[in-house]
């Protein structure tokens, strides 16, 4: 189920207690409201079964997007096997809540899951609901490292070694002992991922190295907060890293190139305080990802605005979230 697929499987196989090797019987196999039941499969022993949904009921919601059964059968031998393909659906749902305020408040859920949105308190986004299979991508866990100052190694005894870590409070990166077993959490706020520099221009001037893996000597590339999709890393004039909307933002994010370091095999990014592409020099070691992958059946909801790391509830651990998000219009298409 949390595979890249975004579907359930499931597989049955039938034995008999009878001598003959049959039995007589319907099996009745649920279709759940969160699939698609026109994409949906159930097939037996290869072949397709006939699952016709339910009509709609005139003047009942949402009458024609309820589960319903499949009935299969009635002769079955040993060895026959049923098996199902359920994709998921997207769908926003909205809070039981009356008051006005809460009008805009909506859950977003992907087949089975409720999502939550790993957030620091932020929950409204710019999108249309009714959008929200076009609002929704899988993240990957390519390209994922931690950073380590250049000029750090590792903390006191018995620490780990020093990581910077995205701080919510101040948008600001910390250089903070990392411990051996962190909480999930603490391990995303000390992961990145590595996304092509917005604008193609290393932080030397130079376009760079075209195509291939990110984690190349010579590429330019941005720095994205692993659980907060759409922020990007900014350098200061002093060297020190802040987080910053992303590009269109206002403020430019900062545009890296990849190098290698003078420890062999290992890689560094080679920095310069924002806009200014002088003196670009060694700042930032790249290293094994704290977290080494997105939580399973993560998603991103991107809006006009924001976007946000969405994780199955279930998957949630210790992580800040909300599983409401307020939905805002967006601005009215202007016709010419």
């Amino acid at each position: 189920m949390y595979g890249p697929e975004s579907a359930a499987r499931a597989r049955l196989v039938i034995t008999t207690a009878d001598e003959a090797g049959t039995a007589h019987f319907v099996l009745k196999w649920r279709i759940p409201a969160w699939t698609d039941p026109t994409a949906a499969l159930v097939k037996v022993d290869g072949r397709n079964a006939s699952c016709v949904p339910p009509a709609p009921v005139e003047g009942v919601a949402d009458s024609g997007a309820q589960a319903f059964y499949c009935d299969l059968g009635p002769e079955w031998k040993s060895g026959d096997v049923v098996e199902s393909f359920f994709p998921f659906k997207s769908r926003v749902e909205s809070i039981n809540d009356q008051r006005p305020e809460n009008s805009r408040l909506k859950a977003v859920l992907v087949g089975p899951w409720v999502m939550a949105g790993v957030t620091d308190g932020k929950r409204n986004i710019t999108a249309d609901p009714r959008s929200i299979d076009t609002l929704l991508s899988m993240p990957s866990s390519a390209d994922l490292v931690s950073l380590r100052p250049f000029t750090l190694e590792r903390g006191t005894q018995n620490e780990g070694p020093i990581l910077l870590t995205r701080h919510a409070a101040n948008a600001t990166l910390l250089a903070v002992p990392h411990p051996q077993s962190p909480s999930r959490a603490a391990a995303m706020d000390a992961t990145f991922r590595l996304v092509p520099g917005a604008d193609g221009a290393c932080s030397d001037g130079s376009q760079g190295v075209e195509g291939g893996p990110l984690l190349t000597p010579g590429r330019c590339v941005s720095l994205e907060p692993m659980g907060h999709p759409g922020q990007r890393l900014r350098q200061q004039h002093d060297g020190s890293l802040t987080v910053v909307a992303g590009a269109g933002a206002g403020v430019s994010p900062s545009v890296f190139t990849v190098a290698a370091c003078s420890e062999p095999g290992n890689l560094c990014l080679l920095g310069a305080s924002a806009g200014d592409k002088a003196g670009a020099s060694p700042s930032i070691h790249l290293l094994a990802p704290a977290a080494p992958q997105y939580p399973l059946g993560s998603r991103v909801l991107k809006g006009l605005d924001s976007q946000y790391l969405l994780v199955p509830i279930g998957q949630i651990i210790d992580e800040h979230y909300t599983t409401y998000f307020e939905f805002l219009d967006p601005p009215a298409a202007v016709s010419m």
